[in-house]
């Protein structure tokens, strides 16, 4: 179970599907957790080029760890 309000697991949890090639679950994660924190830049970045990039097992955005 996964709660809802928990946007550090959703953002680990993106991280995991885009490392294994799962883009559209990674995209899913990753706009929960633009919906619970609007304002923050880094994840509407990393929505934008999981959108725009070619997402394969071992091959996503660079700027998919927010540093």
């Amino acid at each position: 179970y996964l709660r809802e309000d928990y946007s550090d697991a959703r953002y680990f949890l993106g991280v995991i599907y885009a490392q294994k090639g799962m883009k559209e679950d990674a995209i899913n994660q990753f706009e929960k957790i633009a919906e619970m924190n609007p304002g923050n830049a880094d994840i509407k970045n990393i929505l934008n080029s999981l959108r725009n990039s070619d997402v394969t097992e071992n091959s996503y955005p660079s700027d998919l760890i927010v540093k």
